[in-house]
């Protein structure tokens, strides 16, 4: 029995088509991947130069903090980031997750929180005081603090909007208290 001309037209095509549209798709990846590069670049930019500065500020008033972990987007799209928080009673070790898509708004009280809609954001906790004594407790919130709270920093929210959009997610800037 014989194939019909169309259908061995039709069957050609798609041997010439499978590898056109995963060419197209592997480029999209890595266009989305290169932006949400730039999202991780300006918080560890920006994250590192507040980490040198609290030290070096003579009116620095607060918990000193250090980077366990710099920001990450990992392959599901979740953006974490893990600190070391030391004041006069301890240490604790926070890491906080966020899912890239759950992010709509990017607002500054403390520091620059990048907020979602609902309780979206993880965060684990692990304390350690000086008597040796521990805890460890997980939060679930609408906050992901960046850590970022130096003032005159209103141009790091534009500039994770534009990155935001670049890799296909809408944000708005909301409150900015320095």
């Amino acid at each position: 029995m014989e194939l019909p001309t169309i259908y061995l037209m039709a069957e050609n095509n798609c041997k010439f088509m499978k590898p056109i549209i995963t060419i197209l798709l592997l480029l999209q990846s890595i266009f989305v991947f290169s932006q949400t590069s730039e999202i991780i670049k300006i918080l560890n930019n920006e994250l590192k130069k507040e980490i040198r500065l609290q030290f070096k500020n003579l009116n620095f008033d607060g918990d000193t903090i250090s980077l366990v972990k710099e920001f990450t987007i990992d392959p599901n799209k979740i953006l974490s980031v893990e600190i070391r928080r030391g004041n006069e009673m301890g240490y604790s070790l926070e890491k906080q997750e966020v899912p890239l898509s759950k992010i709509k708004i990017i607002g500054k009280d403390i520091n620059i929180i990048l907020e979602t809609d609902e309780k979206d954001v993880k965060t684990i906790t692990k304390r350690t005081y000086k008597n040796q004594e521990k805890e460890a407790f997980e939060n679930n919130s609408s906050m992901f603090f960046t850590y970022l709270h130096f003032p005159n920093n209103e141009d790091v929210g534009d500039d994770l909007i534009k990155a935001f959009s670049k890799a296909g997610y809408k944000i708005t800037k909301s409150y900015w208290y320095d």
